[in-house]
């Protein structure tokens, strides 16, 4: 009979790793997958090897759910922020950086967003109440599992003869992903996706992409940033260039907040400019187009989901924010929480860093920008006889249609964090 240590150690999931996974990973060996350690022995695991069975309900609901809030989070950010000034903007915990590209571009949707969502005990069961489903957080233009989704997901699922979850997912969020980039008007060899070449996890998603549109036809370059060169406003042909060709669409997986202390060239010469006064002003002067868009940055500022709650009363949808939102708060009062457990969460925080939870409603991080986010209790499911809890992600593209359904987990009681969760694939029954 198996058990958890087998779903994670196993000589089986070895073999599985070394002959399988690592023929998917477009030659970048197994990057921050399951750590091997000399012996050629995992000795930090990050897949549970074996699937969860979800119901068809219930993968319906994750993804009805996080499609119908894209469509409200991006209504409500297109309306509420356009015309706000910079002061307005600083106070929400964006850059300067983030505030001018929002200013001066046509506003509209990154290719694709990532939701992390709760379902309760009770709605994992099947009882599809909203209330029974809660959004906590919003991701893009980061890295957002799109290679675990589609490629590790079904790989597993294919093992233990089960129906992938995802099955068609990287098909549909090309295929439309194809029409996003064809919105801009430029062809397919002047569109390049690019992250710096150390985010190992970025880059395969973006190869996971590049792959699946070149089956559709439509053959896109991938570079990594730091083979990127600029000509300014100056010159007479300014852009940004990758050997010696220029970009006209640029779908760049790298937070403002991270580019704009990315020098270029990388070096320690902190005399070297930085990636981003170049970038921001060939953007302004329309000489390169960025497919993430600046709304894209805007979403993934976790005040917004504040801001919203705040806010919620103003909008048409106010009754399915409160149910599908938890409690959000961008400050503290005495009895913002009433002594229930609350999350302080960075508002730019990535992989749970600095993410803590708390009753105390008085303690705060001076030096961080935070928000406070009412506890929703995850469900907790048995793997092998092991109880995880669990947290789901669901992609929606840009025109809000979900795609694939991923879930992390960490053994119950433990706390989430980038250390010790792991990645559960998903078959449905």
């Amino acid at each position: 009979m198996l058990n958890f240590n087998e779903c994670l150690f196993s000589d089986e999931k070895i073999r599985f790793v070394n002959s399988t996974v690592k023929n998917h990973t477009f030659g970048l060996g197994l990057a921050d997958f399951d750590v091997l350690n000399s012996s050629g022995r995992i000795s930090d695991p990050h897949l549970i090897f074996h699937p969860l069975t979800l119901k068809r309900g219930v993968l319906k609901t994750i993804k009805t759910i996080c499609s119908k809030f894209y469509l409200v989070l991006c209504e409500f950010a297109s309306l509420n922020l356009k015309n706000r000034d910079i002061t307005f903007f600083k106070r929400m915990g964006y850059s300067e950086e983030v505030y001018k590209l929002f200013s001066s571009q046509k506003v509209f949707p990154p290719p694709d967003v990532r939701f992390d969502i709760i379902v309760s005990n009770e709605g994992l069961s099947g009882n599809l109440d909203e209330d029974n489903f809660k959004i906590i957080e919003v991701n893009t233009p980061q890295h957002g599992l799109y290679w675990m989704a589609n490629i590790v997901n079904g790989l597993v699922c294919n093992f233990y003869g089960s129906e992938d979850a995802n099955l068609g997912m990287d098909l549909l969020s090309c295929e439309i992903l194809k029409k996003y980039y064809q919105i801009f008007g430029c062809e397919a060899h002047d569109l390049f996706l690019s992250t710096p070449g150390i985010f190992t996890e970025n880059k395969l998603d973006l190869l996971s992409k590049v792959s699946k549109l070149e089956e559709l036809n439509f053959p896109v370059n991938y570079e990594d940033l730091e083979n990127s060169t600029f000509l300014d406003l100056s010159t007479s042909n300014p852009g940004m260039y990758f050997n010696k060709k220029k970009a006209k669409l640029l779908d760049l997986k790298l937070l403002p907040e991270r580019y704009i202390n990315f020098w270029y060239p990388p070096n320690s010469n902190c005399s070297k400019a930085r990636p981003w006064n170049f970038f921001e002003e060939l953007i302004i002067s329309n000489n390169l187009t960025e497919a993430n868009s600046s709304l894209g940055y805007i979403l993934e500022n976790k005040s917004l989901l504040a801001y919203l709650w705040q806010n919620k009363d103003d909008t048409k949808s106010a009754d399915f924010i409160s149910k599908v939102l938890p409690k959000t708060l961008l400050e503290l009062s005495a009895d913002s929480f009433e002594g229930k457990s609350f999350w302080r969460k960075p508002i730019h925080g990535l992989r749970s860093e600095g993410v803590v939870k708390t009753t105390n409603q008085c303690v705060s991080n001076e030096n961080v920008l935070e928000i406070y986010q009412e506890h929703c209790e995850p469900c907790v499911v048995n793997i092998a006889g092991q109880n995880l809890e669990t947290v789901f992600s669901c992609f929606v593209s840009h025109d809000g249609t979900p795609t694939s359904v991923v879930a992390r987990c960490v053994k119950e009681g433990e706390v989430f964090s980038s250390k010790r969760e792991l990645f559960l694939p998903l078959a449905i029954s």
